[in-house]
């Protein structure tokens, strides 16, 4: 509509500048759309690839739908996505479901167990592209130093099981120190130091600590005074000296239901020292303790004693 000038009356510009507001919002609303869906397949593909990548070097993924538990390490590997069956005929895994776990080591869903043959590290550099992941098992050559900075970065990571980690020290560990959500931490048969439990005594939701066969002395142990997250402890077999001295900073966790003394140098007087742990459901100890302590079972009546 026109006045008698032939311009345009105030109604008809108020229209036009609404249509065109709100063509550009609609211009804006796919645009974002548009960047979501290109990062959105992005993330996807990069986690296809190293879905790829860890399967070429021996091992196993599993995804969010096949209900993995990291406090009991199970999983279901015959469970099935929601997903619709029409959406995955065309649609790869890798774009609608998340991998929760990766395992290096072994694998029994086929009911018997199948191990990985590979000693390579290389699998760990492709993590990252795993944002969700919750569980991660390594044995031998899996896992070095520098392949823990890049676990290091996966803050969702609950469970990390290292066995016979014979290229772990403390310098690998160290990278760990950020991973607020770890729970449960076993480094076995490596060559951590005291420094390793320098860094678990800053994780704050550990809850089971297992370094078997490592280089843990009485001074490492005093990290852990006053430690009220962990839950279960494992510093059996130390190739350094774990002695009566050590039981003192044992005896301020308060929180343990769960001790593995064995191949160590405490003795009665050392137990003695743990009366105050009421929590405490197992220990274990050298059979040739197996007489030694009364004072403690007396003080700890539910407490079981294995050696």
């Amino acid at each position: 509509m026109t006045d008698t000038s032939g311009k345009p009356t105030h109604s008809w510009r108020w229209l036009r500048r609404r249509f065109q507001f709100r063509l550009m919002t609609l211009l804006v609303v796919i645009g974002v759309i548009g960047v979501c869906l290109g990062l959105w397949s992005h993330r996807s593909r990069k986690q296809q690839a190293a879905v790829a990548k860890v399967r070429e070097l021996g091992g196993w993924v599993y995804y969010d739908f096949q209900s993995y538990d990291p406090t009991k390490g199970t999983h279901d590997p015959k469970a099935e996505s929601s997903v619709p069956k029409w959406l995955e005929s065309w649609l790869p895994i890798d774009f609608v479901h998340d991998v929760v776990m990766v395992n290096m080591v072994y694998s029994n869903d086929n009911g018997r167990r199948e191990d990985n043959a590979h000693e390579t590290d290389e699998a760990l550099t492709h993590l990252e592209s795993f944002p969700r992941l919750r569980g991660l098992y390594l044995q031998g050559g899996q896992a070095s130093d520098e392949g823990l900075r890049h676990v290091g970065r996966l803050r969702r990571l609950e469970c990390l099981l290292i066995w016979r980690a014979t290229g772990v020290t403390d310098v690998g560990v160290a990278h760990l120190v950020n991973m607020h959500s770890l729970t449960t931490l076993a480094i076995m048969r490596g060559q951590i130091g005291d420094g390793s439990l320098k860094v678990a005594a800053k994780l704050p939701r550990l809850r089971s600590l297992c370094v078997y066969e490592n280089r843990i002395s009485d001074q490492g142990l005093a990290y852990l005074v006053g430690n009220t997250s962990i839950t279960s402890l494992n510093v059996n077999v130390s190739k350094a000296n774990i002695t009566d001295a050590g039981m003192k900073y044992v005896a301020t966790m308060t929180q343990l239901d769960d001790l593995w003394l064995q191949r160590s140098e405490v003795t009665r007087q050392g137990l003695a020292q743990l009366k105050g742990l009421t929590n405490l459901k197992t220990i274990w100890l050298d059979e040739n303790l197996s007489k030694e302590p009364g004072e403690l079972k007396r003080a700890l009546p539910k407490c079981k004693f294995c050696y």
